[in-house]
């Protein structure tokens, strides 16, 4: 488990930019500091299996409070591991094997949010 472990987050709201409607622009950023890998206790697999320190950022961008035939909207477009980080955030080392998950790779989408 990672010595360090940091979130950041910052978040900017617009003036209206249409009618009541306001951009919403909100970005975390994930800390994890160098750790080992394994759960495998002996010190060999320990230091072989180091991972590295890493940062993973999210972000999005929302049009809020859109007024539409009596129903607010938000429109939200995301992105998640931005950089697209693609280190190993576990891994296994044993004597005779080894295995490793990796950071999700760049995902991203549209949500719309209805409330009536």
């Amino acid at each position: 488990r990672p010595k360090w472990t940091a979130q950041l987050s910052a978040e900017y709201k617009s003036q209206p930019v249409i009618g009541e409607a306001y951009l919403t622009l909100r970005a975390d950023a994930n800390y994890r500091s160098a750790h080992p890998g394994t759960a495998y206790n002996a010190a060999t697999f320990q230091t072989n299996g180091r991972l590295p320190e890493s940062w993973v950022i999210n972000s999005a961008l929302s049009l809020e409070d859109l007024s539409v035939g009596g129903a607010e909207l938000r429109l939200t477009a995301w992105v998640k591991n931005l950089f697209d980080e693609d280190g190993a955030r576990y891994v296994l080392v044993q004597p005779f094997s080894s295995a490793a998950v990796y950071e999700r790779a760049r995902t991203y989408g549209v949500d719309l949010t209805i409330e009536f």
